[in-house]
């Protein structure tokens, strides 16, 4: 089996398709500052990430320590919530089951321009 020059371009479009996403992914990974829990797509609470919390829900318990936020508890069967590595960084956690999700949101995010 040889190797065309079309087989050099393909494989050259996939590395620079991966390095790309590398640096996008490593280099978009920014701080959080605030955590928004929301319950059956309602906001029930927003907490600074800054502050140690726990935070009861229906069926999770959600907990804010050393400038994370983890699922401490949930009564579904799967608990891949629970299992999910504590963030600091942007990002979210969810519960499907329960209808739960925290998201985190960075010192550059703006949710609302108020003025002008």
């Amino acid at each position: 089996m040889k190797l065309r020059k079309g087989d050099f371009a393909v494989f050259a479009i996939a590395i620079a398709a991966a390095l790309l996403l590398y640096f996008i992914l490593h280099f978009n990974n920014r701080s959080a500052n605030t955590v928004m829990i929301y319950e059956n797509g309602v906001l029930v609470t927003t907490k600074s990430l800054l502050i140690d919390a726990e935070i009861k829900l229906a069926g999770n318990t959600v907990e804010i320590k050393n400038g994370q936020v983890f699922m401490k508890d949930a009564d579904c069967k799967d608990k891949i919530c629970v299992k999910h590595q504590p963030i600091s960084n942007v990002g979210s956690i969810i519960c499907l089951p329960n209808q739960v999700i925290i998201k985190t949101t960075g010192f550059g995010d703006v949710d609302v321009v108020v003025g002008g």
